[in-house]
């Protein structure tokens, strides 16, 4: 099992690399995803950007944070919200909305979220309760 601090840098670069992507070439998520190259989409996807932007900075800051109940919280939202993009993404293969390029980015997803959920039983020396 990768240390909270290997999982909580690596996902603190794709993080930044992806809100990079979604900020300067906002165009390229749309077409992985097989999404229409509009006015709008462009917008959103620009405006994705930044919460992946402050997630990454979070990470990075708390990566050498020890077991509390901040970093289980941490743990937890990272756990829900990779889940969850891989949950939407199932979905919208299902439905045919997304394309194929859609598979890969689910399995990251998946991937990113279990890598967290070792570190939910993580205990504090100072507080066994954590």
């Amino acid at each position: 099992m990768p240390t909270f601090k290997a999982s909580a840098t690596l996902l603190a670069a794709i993080a930044l690399c992806l809100s990079l992507v979604y900020l300067l070439l906002p165009a390229l998520p749309l077409f992985t995803f097989a999404q229409e190259r509009t006015a709008e989409g462009l917008f959103m996807a620009r405006r994705n950007a930044l919460p992946l932007a402050g997630l990454a900075v979070m990470l990075f800051a708390a990566r050498d944070c020890d077991p509390s109940h901040a970093r289980r919280a941490i743990c937890l939202a990272v756990i829900v919200t990779f889940g969850g993009l891989a949950i939407l993404g199932l979905i919208a293969l299902v439905r045919g909305t997304s394309g194929w390029m859609t598979l890969p980015a689910i399995a990251v997803e998946l991937v990113l979220a279990a890598l967290f959920v070792p570190h939910l039983a993580a205990r504090s020396r100072a507080d066994p309760r954590v």
